[in-house]
């Protein structure tokens, strides 16, 4: 087994050589796309993307099983099966945020030429607020909260599945 891959999971590596033609001339016309916390993607054409919040559906079930994980004794048996069974609902959601956003991202990669996408400072946007022990910060909870909805709408890998899928081919 990889490193980081649990037991119930398999990989496949696959490498291919192919000869790709020149690009065609691209006649679809560009759109502009503005990101968001209630509406995930918001576009100059009028469409507007509703921020699915898999995390925020799942928070409830996902802390309750890390409480029980927390309730077992190190080194045992059902540990271990508290650990993966964590990680097992973990998994899912990052597996839903994903196949959202391969979904929209196909979609602007197929209808549209270009792809303005706005461009945000996530790490930044992110950052925490709780300032120092000197300084401490104001509304951290409410931060918490916005960092949450922002990493689990998932602004950086659309932008990245976008890019590599407006490559002409």
């Amino acid at each position: 087994l990889q490193p980081g891959v649990t037991p119930n999971e398999w990989w496949c590596s696959i490498l291919v050589e192919q000869e790709i033609p020149d690009p065609q001339v691209n006649n679809k016309s560009p759109v502009g796309i503005d990101r968001g916390v209630v509406n995930m993607l918001a576009d100059s054409t009028g469409r507007m993307v509703v921020n699915p919040r898999f995390g925020e559906r799942s928070a409830k079930k996902v802390a309750r099983s890390r409480r029980v994980l927390s309730k077992k004794t190190k080194g045992s048996k059902n540990r271990e099966k508290a650990k993966q069974r964590v990680a097992r609902q973990l998994r899912r959601v990052q597996r839903q945020r994903d196949h959202f956003v391969h979904v929209q991202s196909k979609y602007y990669a197929e209808n549209h030429g270009v792809i303005f996408v706005e461009a945000l400072n996530v790490q930044g946007m992110t950052r925490s607020a709780k300032g120092t022990g000197e300084s401490p910060g104001t509304n951290v909870r409410q931060k918490a909260g916005l960092n949450r909805s922002i990493l689990d709408s998932g602004w950086g890998s659309f932008v990245l599945q976008a890019k590599y899928k407006s490559i002409p081919t």
